[in-house]
């Protein structure tokens, strides 16, 4: 056991042991005088009580144990982060093909330019050019976004995977 249940416990069985007999106890490094009325004793066992609970109910370093239905909560997180993952990662995927493609339209247009004269004909292919180039910026940020999500719900993961293992 570690010192903090250690000490939580020791008082608790010094607590009641001395309910138990009423006082006059020296056990484990503590002095219980002599308690005058049965109020005082029930008291003093009841404290025992709650400090046995808590050694029991706390990890070495002071924080609560998991409950059954936090833990199911915090693999339940961890399960959805990871389809979640797989998800973003498929949109991901599929972002770099459009942006592939959005790639090769640019130089296809920025080619066709070059052989056009001044004409109506080159400022629409400027207009499409420009509304592609703004298509590929946009999907530049969305794919730097779900990164991102995808780095941050992987660090979430190994988080409750840290907590599950501290408390098993």
């Amino acid at each position: 056991m570690l010192i903090m249940q250690n000490t939580l416990l020791t008082a608790a069985i010094a607590c009641v042991m001395g309910a138990i007999v009423g006082g006059g106890l020296k056990a484990f490094g503590i002095e219980v005088p002599l308690l005058s009325s049965r109020k005082r004793q029930i008291l003093l066992a009841f404290l025992g009580i709650v400090l046995a609970v808590v050694a029991f109910s706390v990890n070495g370093d002071g924080s609560r144990r998991m409950s059954d239905n936090e833990r199911s909560a915090l693999r339940r997180e961890q399960s959805e982060n990871g389809h979640d993952i797989i998800r973003y990662q498929d949109i991901l995927t599929r972002l770099v093909e459009k942006e592939a493609v959005l790639k090769e339209n640019v130089a296809e247009q920025r080619k066709e330019m070059g052989d056009m004269h001044p004409s109506p004909d080159l400022d629409r292919a400027r207009r499409v050019l420009a509304n592609a180039q703004g298509e590929l910026a946009k999907a530049a940020v969305t794919e730097k976004s779900l990164q991102d999500d995808i780095q941050n719900m992987r660090n979430r993961n190994q988080e409750i995977q840290k907590l599950l293992d501290e408390n098993r």
